[in-house]
């Protein structure tokens, strides 16, 4: 999917995603501050990068973004997700790359902890800041149904649709949409409870 559009031309587009992933930088000041009320604050993950300037499609013009890189289990870039932080940028998120099937990876899967997949990349950043909490993003509602976990995770999907509720509790998941305190209460509660075992 090319800036919130098909294209079939797979290969170039991944080609396209991987060359402007390398073209990010890390977050500066500017990425610091308008995230400022997302963090917790642990350190940025490796997933993030940051450009002042990124190219928007559907408006034409350049602004500054959080981009960041979609991975397969072994850690292969196959796209790129970009939120956008200007106002102005309408659609504000937009995807590059081939990604059904892989996610942003916001901290690293600990076996026996469990793994938080959040539909959005947006809820995503608010989960791992807020939490310090390893999540995984395939990003769209067909993304949870494509997803490969590790064969021993315990997920807790939070979706932002109802195609992403439908498509965690076809795969049997839990899914949880009561808010990040909330989510933050359940997982140190569940932690608790398998440290007793």
């Amino acid at each position: 999917m090319a800036d919130g559009l098909f294209d079939f031309d797979e290969e170039a587009n991944v080609i396209k995603a991987c060359r402007l992933w390398d073209e990010a930088g890390d977050p500066d000041d500017e990425a610091e501050r308008l995230l400022r009320g997302w963090r917790g604050i642990p350190p940025w993950p490796t997933a993030l990068r940051y450009s002042a300037e990124c190219w928007h499609g559907p408006s034409g013009r350049s602004f500054p973004a959080i981009i960041a890189s979609v991975t397969d289990n072994t850690g292969r870039v196959f796209g790129i997700a970009r939120h956008y932080l200007d106002d102005e940028a309408r659609p504000r998120n937009l995807m590059l790359g081939e990604i059904a099937g892989h996610a942003v990876r916001l901290g690293a899967y600990q076996r026996g902890v469990d793994l938080i997949v959040a539909e959005s990349l947006v809820m995503a950043l608010r989960i791992h800041f807020g939490l310090g909490a390893a999540v995984w993003c395939p990003l769209t509602a067909s993304g949870i149904t494509r997803l490969v976990l590790p064969f021993d995770a315990t997920a807790v999907v939070v979706p932002t649709s109802g195609a992403g509720r439908a498509a965690a509790e076809k795969r049997g998941l839990f899914t949880f949409g009561d808010g990040v305190d909330r989510l933050a209460n359940m997982v140190m509660g569940r932690r608790r409870r398998a440290g007793r075992r």
